[in-house]
């Protein structure tokens, strides 16, 4: 269903996404993860802001994206330093490791049976010390909701379930912070996590 939804509404997502700033923590991740080191961009969706965000920091990025059309978006922006491709994080093979991984507002849309294992891939796709940033919910459950007129999929585990899953995954969480406001953005959860 996201799959469809967001193939449908990717040119309004690229001017929405066209005016956002970049969230603070997210830059934060930057300044850990390994300088010139690989990204992998979870959720990439059409590469702005946050592609672009990390390139202009002199990281490479790898982004993966369910959608057709935003990752057909992405590549029409021709950003330097940049691999994108459609996929399923969950399904998705690949031959490199990464120095960081970023998934804002994408392991949400992952069917709630797959929201513990999502991380055991996710680690086994972080070299040693890399880091990974994500976004989510904090209470457990699955909910439908509209954006641009197209109906969504999310879930989420609680967040006593979320913390034994990234220990039991070997990722140290270094930053947690629910309810996060600032003048631009709110978020559920903010995670920043270290694998060890």
């Amino acid at each position: 269903m996201n799959e469809k939804s967001y193939d449908k509404i990717s040119e309004r997502w690229h001017e929405f996404r066209s005016n956002k700033h970049i969230n603070p923590l997210v830059i934060e991740f930057a300044h850990l993860v390994k300088k010139e080191g690989l990204i992998l961009d979870v959720g990439c969706g059409t590469g702005i802001p946050i592609t672009e965000f990390l390139v202009n920091e002199g990281f490479r990025v790898v982004g993966l994206d369910i959608s057709k059309n935003m990752v057909k978006k992405a590549q029409s922006m021709k950003i330097s330093n940049t691999k994108f491709y459609v996929g399923n994080i969950m399904t998705w093979h690949d031959n490199n490791t990464y120095d960081g991984i970023i998934a804002y507002d994408s392991l949400f849309h992952l069917p709630l049976e797959n929201q513990k294992n999502v991380y055991r891939i996710l680690s086994s796709l972080l070299t040693k010390d890399g880091y990974l940033f994500f976004t989510h919910g904090k209470e457990l459950g699955e909910v439908k909701s509209k954006m641009f007129d197209e109906e969504f999929y999310y879930s989420a585990i609680d967040l006593e379930m979320l913390k034994k899953t990234l220990e039991d995954n070997s990722l140290e969480i270094i930053r947690l912070i629910t309810d996060y406001q600032d003048e631009f953005d709110s978020r559920d959860l903010i995670v920043i996590v270290q694998k060890k």
